[in-house]
């Protein structure tokens, strides 16, 4: 297996735990809304996007596939960031 493909699976998996840990445990103050919505979109998008390209380049390696596997599970988590900040919003926005 190759070195980019390992340092891939390791930021996919560093990148869930740290969305999840931010969903799970994050505290909510009437500043800061919790959690940062576009911010966790943005680096899901990102990873995913770079995966991405990094499995397609690698196809028919080893954990290449799982590298792509990783990329539609991030990138599906990004879309869930996203329509829950578009819920989020919309809740502010009734309630003012």
């Amino acid at each position: 297996m190759r070195s980019i493909i390992i340092v891939m699976l390791c930021i996919q998996v560093g990148i869930f735990l740290a969305i999840s840990y931010s969903l799970i445990f994050a505290r909510h103050s009437g500043a800061r809304p919790r959690p940062l919505w576009p911010s966790l979109a943005i680096g899901l998008v990102l990873v995913s996007s770079t995966s991405w390209t990094i499995a397609d380049r690698h196809m028919g390696e080893q954990g290449a596939e799982l590298v792509s596997f990783g990329a539609a599970f991030l990138l599906g988590m990004g879309f869930m960031t996203i329509l829950l900040l578009i819920r989020q919003r919309r809740a502010l926005d009734t309630v003012d």
